[in-house]
């Protein structure tokens, strides 16, 4: 791997690439990739936009994928380098079948709400027995925290109930007719359904915690790398992990800011926007502390429970020595 010589450092200090205190950087471009739809897009807008990786040293360049699956597998087969937003369960299924890929940040939380019509009887979760709940397809992640939390807690397991499967944008419409008694709903999506329509009978972060007995809450997505990259590229892992910390605080400070960039990247409208920015703090975390290692593997735990990944992952899936580093003294 080739490193920046001293005469090309300095030259990119004059030129005004490297911000104080930014970490020393390879010459080769750091290769990003992320889902093009979904809370992905909104992050990997704040952070290709407002250029956060290159305020740390380093040269990046994206790519974006339509599939969710792409970028993990893009990293898998190296044509990338990093994929900032990979499913959770996607890691533990190839980390737990051996692959040489590694987990560098928890990225985004497994948030959301169950929410029934605001005029049902149902009060809690306990009542959903004999009902119909919707929530996001089996083998998924929303669904196998969701139906474990229903069961651990509430004593309520899914032959209680029936199933019904379907994306968010569905799972809204079939509450709202009243096709369905209950929904498993991200806070998103609530935020857009008619104000005062729905109420809250259970929330899944604080169960989580509540059944997890921690405070790290469920993950979503992660940073997704190579052990190559790993052992060949620490100085630019490292100033990943700072640029994604600064590109969450960033986030949670300028929710206008993001807005405006998720009307520009996106397209998306006004309201929506503003909507999905005012809840960034509930779906963003840029985090790999030892609680957070342990929530993720109390969640592949669950996970292979439920049948959403085939095995526990190895100790080895989880590469925090870019986010020590890059947290260190802090």
């Amino acid at each position: 791997m080739k490193f920046r010589t001293i005469a090309a450092a300095v030259l990119a200090l004059s030129a005004g690439t490297l911000a104080a205190g930014a970490t020393t950087a390879t010459a080769e471009p750091l290769r990003v990739a992320y889902w093009s739809s979904g809370f992905s897009l909104g992050f990997g807008a704040v952070l290709e936009q407002e250029k956060f990786l290159e305020k740390e040293g380093v040269e990046a360049t994206y790519r974006k994928f339509s599939e969710v699956a792409a970028p993990a597998q893009a990293v898998l087969n190296g044509d990338v380098d990093v994929a900032f937003a990979a499913p959770a369960a996607a890691a533990f299924n190839l980390g737990q079948q051996g692959a040489p890929i590694r987990v560098i940040l928890a990225t985004q939380i497994l948030e959301g709400r169950i929410v029934v019509p605001a005029d049902s009887p149902i009060k809690t979760p306990k009542d959903l027995a004999g009902k119909k709940v919707g929530m996001s397809r089996p083998g998924s992640s929303t669904h196998a925290v969701a139906t474990t939390l229903l069961k651990t807690l509430y004593d309520v397991s899914t032959n209680d109930y029936a199933v019904v499967p379907g994306n968010e944008g569905q799972l809204a419409q079939l509450i709202a007719r009243g096709d369905i008694d209950a929904a498993a709903l991200r806070n998103v999506t609530i935020a857009q359904i008619a104000k005062g329509s729905v109420r809250s009978i259970a929330d899944i972060v604080p169960d989580w915690k509540k059944m997890t007995k921690g405070d790290a809450p469920p993950i979503l997505a992660v940073a997704l790398t190579r052990a190559d990259v790993v052992e060949k590229r620490p100085e630019d892992l490292a100033a990943l992990v700072k640029a994604m910390r600064a590109a969450t605080a960033w986030g949670s400070a300028n929710p206008e800011g993001v807005a405006e960039h998720l009307v520009k990247a996106a397209n998306m409208d006004a309201d929506a926007a503003r909507n999905y920015a005012e809840l960034w703090d509930v779906i963003y975390t840029s985090s790999l502390a030892p609680e957070d290692v342990a929530a993720l593997k109390a969640e592949n735990r669950i996970f292979v429970d439920s049948g959403a990944t085939k095995g526990m992952a190895p100790d080895t899936l989880y590469a925090t020595g870019p986010f020590e580093k890059a947290t260190a003294g802090k």
